[in-house]
Order: structure tokens, then sequence, then C-alpha cells
């Protein structure tokens, strides 16, 4: 009878090496995974951030954004997926060189769910961003691979406009309120898993939404939303700003026996409980105070408003107000702590908490304002559709309140002055 003795033994080393095989090339197939995993969030950050470049160009389509601008996008999302440790290899910007990689970005257009490399046609300008290393296969070369090719992509494309932004708080939609704006897109600033709220009912008819945070609501209510988006850029945030506020707290009283509210740009003052009677304003008027408005006056011009914080109006019956926003705003009407452009096109700054919005959105009280509108304090509540009031529908809020039958119709922003309906842009990745 033949000796089996010692055959588990070497049975035991022949089977060990191939489990110490397995056990590396599982190890090895997880480093490829987390390159895969860290390769993919390159590609998204480096396409975001190429398309927020292109969305600065204000235009609709790839043949409005000049070549300078293109490759400013290319250069842009290049160094976001070099800071994220990816890079065309040999490149001196490099911050990790390992193993061969490639960047390689594409400014296309991107409609229907297709991306078109290089097509200046009609959807929304994108930038599409592969990122490419090659590994070494160490124990994968035991099996025929010596090498694997580790790809990612992305792409992401400019949303239009943003004609509502809620800097802070929500985007809510009471029960069973028709939302209709198509040519809009609204953005909250919110992170909370509710930062769009659809009550039971509830919808919008919009070009999108996005929000750092979630939606809440009924599954089609909220397909109309983008989540975990990039905030929103506040683009007027400076008027806001309490450095800002504290200088134009500290001007002086303007100087007027009638109480007639002045300027800034005669006297470089602020207007302490002023009165409004019937007349033309042109200008910059900085109110704080009790505001008065006449009973029966008629207020029009071209005119920027600020309510400083704690201001209050008292606008009594059958008053008119029918302005627009100064587009550009001259010179001798900005104050000098504000640069050149930050309030072209900007007909209300309404740093109260207690703003006019409710009235303005409403039509109520004869109030007509063409410009965009900015109350960084305020809730902006619109409870009917306004067939008056704020003519161009670009505001930017604390928050969004929308109920009854809201309806701001792409129309309703060809009115804006020119240069407020980019204020605000926006980026979505979309592959």
């Amino acid at each position: 009878m033949r000796c089996r003795r010692g055959s588990i033994a070497t049975l035991f080393a022949l089977l060990a090496v191939v489990i110490c095989g397995l056990a590396a090339l599982g190890s090895e197939v997880g480093t490829w995974y987390v390159i895969k995993r860290d390769a993919q969030n390159a590609a998204d950050a480096a396409a975001l951030a190429g398309a927020v470049q292109l969305a600065q160009a204000n235009a609709l389509t790839l043949a409005g954004i000049s070549a300078g601008q293109i490759a400013n996008a290319g250069t842009s999302a290049v160094s976001f997926a070099n800071q994220n440790g990816f890079c065309t290899n040999g490149a001196t910007s490099c911050m990790s060189q390992g193993s061969p990689q490639t960047v390689a970005v594409t400014v296309g257009s991107y409609s229907g769910g297709t991306f078109s490399p290089n097509t200046p046609g009609s959807g929304n300008p994108a930038v599409q961003v592969v990122i490419t290393q090659t590994q070494p296969g160490i124990f994968a070369a035991l099996f025929g691979q010596s090498s694997i090719s580790i790809q990612a992509s992305a792409v992401a494309r400019t949303l239009p406009e943003v004609c509502m932004l809620a800097l802070s708080g929500q985007l809510d939609f009471d029960d069973s309120v028709s939302m209709s704006a198509p040519g809009c897109l609204l953005a909250t600033n919110d992170t909370a898993g509710d930062a769009i709220s659809f009550d039971p009912g509830s919808s919008a008819s919009v070009a999108g939404m996005t929000t750092p945070g979630s939606c809440s609501g009924s599954t089609a209510s909220c397909a109309v939303a983008t989540a975990n988006a990039p905030a929103v850029s506040d683009p007027l945030a400076l008027l806001g700003a309490s450095a800002t506020i504290i200088q134009m707290q500290a001007l002086t009283a303007c100087l007027t026996t009638s109480g007639k509210p002045v300027d800034y740009g005669t006297q470089n003052c602020q207007n302490k409980n002023p009165t409004f009677a019937s007349g033309t304003y042109n200008g910059t008027y900085i109110l704080s105070g009790a505001v008065n408005v006449q009973s029966g006056a008629v207020l029009t011009g071209s005119a920027t408003f600020i309510l400083l914080p704690n201001t209050s109006v008292n606008w009594n019956g059958s008053a008119t107000l029918n302005v627009s926003a100064p587009n550009p705003v001259q010179s001798s009407e900005l104050p000098s702590f504000i640069p050149a452009g930050v309030m072209d096109g900007v007909v209300l700054i309404d740093l109260t908490s207690a703003s006019l919005l409710p009235m303005i959105t409403n039509g109520v009280y004869g109030l007509t304002m063409n410009g965009a509108i900015y109350a960084p304090n305020a809730q902006y509540n619109v409870y009917v559709s306004p067939t008056s009031g704020l003519t161009c529908g670009v505001v930017i809020a604390k928050s969004f309140e929308f109920a009854a039958s809201a309806s701001y119709s792409s129309a309703r922003f060809s009115t804006c002055p020119p240069n407020v309906l980019p204020l605000v842009q926006a980026a979505q990745l979309v592959q």
C-alpha cells in the first residue's frame, strides 16, 4: 500500500500559491476601482468648471461664444482635473505624476441627451472631459493582462439664465399650485432635503431647477429638479454685504425743504423719512426710516431704489409707480464703494426683511417695476398670476413661495433691460 503522508501539505502548498495570487489580483483590482472613482470625481469637477466658464459668456448656443472664451473653458477644466490629481503626462503643472495619464477636454453642444463635439448649432454649450490613466498589470500580467486603461468621462452643460434665485431658503410650492415659467430656471442654494418642496398636487413647468440639496414631493414633480448641484453664486452679494450697508447708513441725510427725495448724484446722501409726490424720478435713491408715498401720486422715471434695513413703506391708495432700471447706472449715481456695473439693470435693492416683493409681484397698488430685484433678506411670495407689477421677472431673494396659479410666461423676460437676464448663470452635470 502506497504511503500518502505529506500529500495534503503538498496540495496546500500548491493551492496557497493560487490563493495568494488571487488575493493579490483582488487587491490590484481594488486599486483600479479606487483610481476609477477618483478619475470620475475629477472628470465631473473639471467638466462643471469648464461649463461654468462657458456660462459666463451669456450665450444660449456655442455660436455666441468667442474662441477666447472657449479656450478659457478648456483651461479651467484642465486646471480642475489637475487639482484632483490628473493631468496629461509630462505636463509641468501636474500635481500628481504617476502612471501615464491624459486629460482630454472638448467643447461642444448638448441637446436631447447627446453631446456633439465642436458643434455650434442648437443646444446648450457644453464641455466633455475624458480622463485616462494606463495602469500596469502586475499580478494581472500572470493572466496575460500586462496593463489596463482606466477611463472616466463627464459632460456638463450650461443652463438657461436663472431668473429666480433663493439664496438660502426653499423653493416652496403649496398645495395644488401650478407654476408655469417655460423660459425660466429656478435655483436655490438651500442644502436641505426639502430645498425644493412640492406639496400634494403641485407642479412646475419650467426650464429646470437646481439645488445643492434635494427635492421633496412626488417623483413626477421632482423630475424637473436637479439635486446635489453646485450652488449658484450671488452676483449682487456686495450690495447686501454688511460693509456696504454700513457705508450707506453712514451717509449724511439729504437736505431738502419739501421732503422730496434727492437722488444720490445730487448730494451723495440718504433720504431719511422721505415723501414721494407725483413726478419723474431718475437716478439712485437711498431710502431709510418711514417712506411715504402720497395718495394719488404718479411716479415715473429710470431709477434704482435702495431700501436700507428697518425701512418701512407707507403706500397710500391710488398711487402709481412705473419705473425702469437704469442700464447702465451713471457713474455720478453710483456710490464710490460699489463697483461699476454691479447695479446695472437693477430696479430695487430691498435690504429689509419685510419686503415690498408681495406688492410688486402681485401687481398690488399700481406698482410696476421693470428690472431685476434684489431682496436677500426677504421671502418672495407669489400668490396669484400677476398681470402687472414686476414686468421683468429676474428676482434674487432669500426664499420663494408659490401658491394658486403662479405664472411667468417667457414673454415676461423679454421686457427685461439688456444684460439683466444673465445676472445669474449655472451649469449642470448631465453625463
